[in-house]
């Protein structure tokens, strides 16, 4: 429980500042909401007048009009936008300095000479990951409580959905990164290689055969929003690395040296 409670310490400041910044994000989602309509018209009554190239950007305008409904606006605009996007950097701010920091201010030895390496890492991840949910599942449900009470009408059913596919998302990549925090000595690489595979994951997309390796259509529940339902096939892929990534990382952590 020590460790649990000096991990809780150590993330709580990092937890609440993500929290206000996205909920400052949140608001200011909402707050657009009244002027989407108009710049929908606006866009549809002058589509057959834009270059090609404009119009090749924009796409096709019967789905810019699904923007005029507040369940599409919240799910495309907060769930598959600004809070999306953003999911794989939360996971890294939490995972990197998990056993990194620890590693590089050689603290790591007083802790490993008072407890077994086991216990050690199983409160680590489990204080990060309850970290994690716990602040994706907040800021998940703020998106239809923010809406209702600035007077729209929105609907909880989609953004439970998305939110199944972020939890399984979040536990693997926030896994991915615990690797790296394990296998690096400082704080700086696992940031560096957390930050490559974020940017990484958009380019397989442009390859058909690669494309399935870009989480991002699924982290924002991009099946959902188009009445697919819950990807289950690919469910069930990411947490089957999960549970290998997790027991990859406590071997890793049981034989590294300190």
């Amino acid at each position: 429980m020590a460790v649990f409670w000096k991990e809780w310490y150590d993330l709580r400041l990092r937890f609440f500042i993500i929290l206000i910044v996205f909920i400052f994000m949140l608001i200011m989602t909402i707050s657009m909401r009244p002027y989407t309509s108009t710049m929908m018209d606006q866009i549809s009554e002058e589509f057959g007048n834009l270059p090609d190239f404009l119009k090749n950007l924009i796409g096709d305008p019967k789905l810019l009009n699904q923007l005029e409904n507040d369940d599409f606006y919240l799910l495309s605009q907060w769930y598959g936008k600004n809070l999306g996007q953003f999911l794989p950097i939360i996971a890294l701010i939490i995972a990197f300095p998990i056993f990194a920091r620890e590693t590089e201010k050689k603290t790591i030895y007083f802790t490993l000479s008072r407890l077994k390496r086991e216990k050690v890492f199983w409160s680590k991840y489990i204080t990060g990951l309850s970290f994690t949910k716990t602040l994706i599942g907040t800021l998940t449900l703020l998106g239809p409580l923010g809406m209702r009470i600035a007077g729209y009408n929105v609907h909880l059913s989609k953004p439970l959905l998305i939110l199944v596919h972020e939890i399984i998302a979040m536990l693997f990549l926030y896994s991915l990164y615990i690797m790296f925090s394990i296998i690096f000595n400082d704080q700086i690489k696992p940031i560096l290689a957390g930050l490559a595979t974020i940017f990484i994951m958009p380019i397989f997309s442009f390859v058909e055969s690669l494309s399935f390796l870009n989480i991002y259509p699924y982290l924002m529940g991009q099946s959902i929003i188009n009445n697919l339902g819950i990807d289950w096939k690919y469910s069930i892929v990411l947490i089957a690395l999960s549970i290998v990534l997790i027991f990859v990382n406590k071997k890793l952590f049981m034989i590294k040296e300190f």
